[in-house]
């Protein structure tokens, strides 16, 4: 159960850098 958790957060905290990544890029 805490390595499916972990793994989650792992995706969520990707996810969001990629989409602050993608949000920078487009503002330029």
């Amino acid at each position: 159960m805490d390595s499916i958790y972990e793994s989650l957060t792992e995706l969520e905290k990707t996810g969001l850098t990629l989409r602050d990544f993608f949000n920078s890029h487009d503002s330029h």
